[in-house]
């Protein structure tokens, strides 16, 4: 169960670099956006569709290893107050219908995906392919549903024990 605990942490930490990386490509675009558009009067042609596939990127991306972390917004203070076994339970069944919600999140942007892919749909300015991109999400979310599997079987282990 090591091995798939650290492989499964490292596609997340790959997927939340990933992540990063299309933050700073986002930000990177807006500013050559404004310069451009101040010194030339010409902004960069198709910078809204760019910027909103990279910032649905950065979001699908990070999320798995965000999870991992348990950075997430949570209601510790009174989550801690309950018995360990408890915790252990609610855990385990919050756990379980995250896991359901994206991996139906999941499921559904890749049949969208193979839609838009037989369709030939393409962002409105610059005629980018949306199937890649959604494939692409639907990663983040398969990633993320793995890590809720760790989860859930951490808490079921809390309860055992």
């Amino acid at each position: 169960m090591s091995t798939i605990r650290s492989s499964i942490e490292a596609i997340s930490r790959r997927l939340d670099q990933a992540a990063g990386f299309c933050l700073v490509v986002t930000m990177a675009l807006i500013m050559v956006n404004i310069f451009l558009r101040l010194l030339f009067k010409s902004p960069l042609l198709g910078t809204v569709d760019y910027v909103g596939i990279l910032t649905a990127l950065c979001i699908a991306l990070g999320l798995a290893y965000c999870a991992w972390q348990n950075a997430q917004i949570a209601v510790e203070f009174i989550f801690d107050k309950l018995p360990g076994r408890l915790q252990g339970v609610l855990g385990t069944l919050l756990n379980i219908i995250a896991l359901v919600f994206w991996a139906a999140v999941a499921w559904y942007l890749v049949e969208y995906g193979r839609d838009m892919a037989a369709s030939g749909m393409v962002s409105s300015t610059v005629n980018f392919p949306l199937a890649p991109v959604l494939y692409l999400i639907a990663l983040g979310f398969v990633v993320l549903c793995l890590v809720l599997i760790v989860k859930t079987v951490d808490s079921i282990r809390k309860v055992i024990e």
